[in-house]
């Protein structure tokens, strides 16, 4: 009789013993092509090779190689959130897996890509398109505030398209930066500069003061939400 157990987590996942591949509640998923990359991880589509009617995945895989403590704490963090998720408009979080190089992410595949390719390529967005996309945007916000979870870096690069259809469903990724806060806001200076709140800007100006620690709220999220509009 074999000793082997399930994984007490039922979304974690292993690679496979060449290292190329992940098998993940009996299925075994290839990696296919990159979708897009950062600084420190990259982001890559998944199929699955002994199920071809399955849909395709997303892999989040971050390098740990040389970043700092702030930020190993931070994928920890991202991970937590991202588990406790259950919205129709926010990516969901299908297994993850972590060694001592790489962490991963394994996500559900969004086909339509980034919101901002698509208003790059559009010569033109209706009033009416771009409310019902706005709407779905605060129905996660509304959502993920609910929970106390601030997203803190949202921009068009961070919403997908569920397809590349017209009328795709907007669906919130990449909880890089998310924070969860119960009462005492959030104090890291992040986001990005173009979606970024004034508290935030004022945390980033004045990060290298100790004396100074500005707080935040669900707000800056509302505030980038409105950039984006």
């Amino acid at each position: 009789m074999s000793s082997s157990k399930a994984p007490a987590d039922p979304r974690a996942a292993q690679w496979t013993d060449d290292g190329k591949s992940i098998t993940f509640l009996g299925d075994k998923w290839d990696f296919e092509k990159k979708l897009g990359s950062g600084r420190f991880a990259s982001v890559y589509s998944l199929k699955c090779s002994n199920n071809s009617a399955k849909q395709k995945i997303a892999a989040k895989v971050t390098t740990l190689a040389g970043i700092s403590s702030w930020a190993r704490a931070q994928l920890g963090e991202e991970l937590a959130i991202w588990r406790t998720l259950n919205h129709p408009n926010v990516v969901r979080l299908h297994g993850h897996l972590t060694d001592a190089t790489r962490h991963v992410l394994l996500l559900e595949l969004a086909r339509g890509g980034e919101l901002f390719e698509r208003i790059v390529s559009m010569s033109f967005f209706s009033e009416q398109l771009a409310a019902r996309q706005i709407s779905e945007v605060l129905s996660a916000l509304d959502y993920l505030h609910s929970f106390g979870v601030l997203h803190r870096d949202l921009k068009p690069e961070n919403l997908l398209l569920e397809s590349e259809e017209d009328d795709a469903r907007v669906k919130v990724a990449d909880f890089g930066a998310s924070k969860l806060v119960i009462s005492t806001g959030a104090k890291t200076p992040c986001g990005s500069l173009g979606y970024a709140a004034p508290e935030q800007l004022r945390g980033l100006k004045f990060a290298q003061d100790v004396s100074f620690v500005p707080t935040y709220d669900k707000e800056v999220d509302l505030w980038s939400v409105g950039v984006i509009t």
